[in-house]
């Protein structure tokens, strides 16, 4: 089913079947087979995408991107909420304890904490 509104940190999204990426420097391309839409997003939101494993809750993943960067947590958990969101009305995300929506253009809104390198 797809991830909607009402998104929370508890949320555990995965990849819709469909989608692949492609990396191009820092940026993905996320590619929807059925629909031919294309979708590319910084390298920010890329480390984003990659940890979304269908096990891992989007609160696991702020933090553990905090903890990484050496950003405040909340800042990341707005960022990754606003992101996901964004891929979600867009069909690239799926989750099962969400009712499906339709959506059509959506601007994705990527993340912008990642202003420094990780931490040593």
């Amino acid at each position: 089913m797809t991830v909607v509104d009402g998104l929370t940190p508890d949320a555990v999204p995965t990849p819709s079947p469909g989608v692949q990426t492609v990396a191009i420097g820092d940026e993905t391309v996320l590619v929807d087979e059925h629909t031919g839409h294309a979708e590319v997003v910084n390298h920010t939101a890329s480390i984003v995408w990659q940890c979304l494993d269908g096990r891992s809750s989007l609160g696991e993943i702020a933090t553990d991107l905090a903890d990484v960067f050496g950003v405040d947590q909340e800042v990341v958990l707005a960022d990754v909420l606003s992101l996901v969101t964004s891929l979600a009305m867009l069909h690239y995300l799926v989750d099962d304890t969400s009712e499906p929506e339709g959506a059509t253009e959506v601007p994705v809104r990527t993340p912008d904490f990642l202003g420094v390198p990780p931490n040593a």
